[in-house]
C-alpha cells in the first residue's frame, strides 16, 4: 500500500511550498531526526521531481531538513532558481537545502533541457543558486560533457572572431559554470 506522506511533511520543504512524497513504506526516529521512505519513493515540489528506491531525509532539533539522501535507481527533474531544467539519473544523491547543493554519485548522467548540455561522470556537484557545478570521471573513464556550439560566431578556423579568444559565446557560460 503507497503511502501518502504530505500532511506530514509540510515543514520539510526546501523553500515555501508543499513537499508531496509517496512511498511503499513510512519509519520515522524522532531522536535522531531520521525520517526513512522506502519502496518507489516519489517525491514532488513545486516542478521539482525525484524518484529513487529508498530515500532519508535528516532534520535539525526544529524539525527543519538538513540533508536528503536518495539512493537506488534514482532519477531526477531539478529546476535551479536561474530557470534551468536538468533532468539525469544516478545510483545516489545528496541534496544540502541549505547549500541548495545537489551531489549526484556513480553512474550520473545530466542533461540540461534548454540547451541540450550533457554531463556524465561518477561524481557531480551542483549549485542550484550560482549554477556551477564540479565533474569528477570514473578511474578509467574521463569526464564527458556536449554541448551546442553557436557557428554563427565562428570563423573558418573554427575559433571565436573576437580577438583573444577561444570559446565562443554560447561556450563562455559552459565554462563559467563548470569549474574545477
Amino acid at each position: 500500500m503507497k503511502l501518502l506522506t504530505t500532511f506530514f511533511f509540510l515543514s520539510f520543504s526546501l523553500s515555501a511550498g508543499q513537499l508531496q512524497i509517496v512511498a511503499d513504506r513510512f519509519d520515522r526516529d524522532q531522536l535522531k531526526g531520521i525520517s526513512s521512505f522506502t519502496g518507489h519513493v516519489k517525491i514532488k515540489k513545486d516542478r521539482d521531481e525525484l524518484n529513487a528506491t529508498k530515500v532519508l531525509v535528516y532534520t535539525d532539533e526544529s524539525n527543519h531538513p538538513i540533508r536528503y539522501e536518495a539512493s537506488g535507481n534514482v532519477s531526477f527533474s531539478i529546476t535551479s532558481e536561474e530557470n534551468t531544467t536538468y533532468q539525469g539519473e544516478a545510483q545516489k544523491m545528496l541534496f544540502f537545502p541549505h547549500k541548495k547543493e545537489y551531489q549526484f554519485f556513480t553512474d550520473v548522467f545530466l542533461k540540461e533541457t534548454k540547451s541540450l548540455r550533457t554531463l556524465s561522470g561518477d561524481k557531480i556537484i551542483i549549485n542550484s543558486t550560482t549554477g556551477n557545478a564540479k565533474i569528477v570521471g570514473k578511474k578509467k573513464e574521463p569526464v564527458r560533457v556536449t554541448f551546442e556550439i553557436d557557428e554563427k560566431n565562428t570563423t573558418k578556423t573554427g575559433l571565436n572572431s573576437t580577438p583573444n579568444s577561444d570559446t565562443n559565446a554560447s561556450d563562455k557560460n559552459t565554462t563559467q559554470k563548470i569549474k574545477e
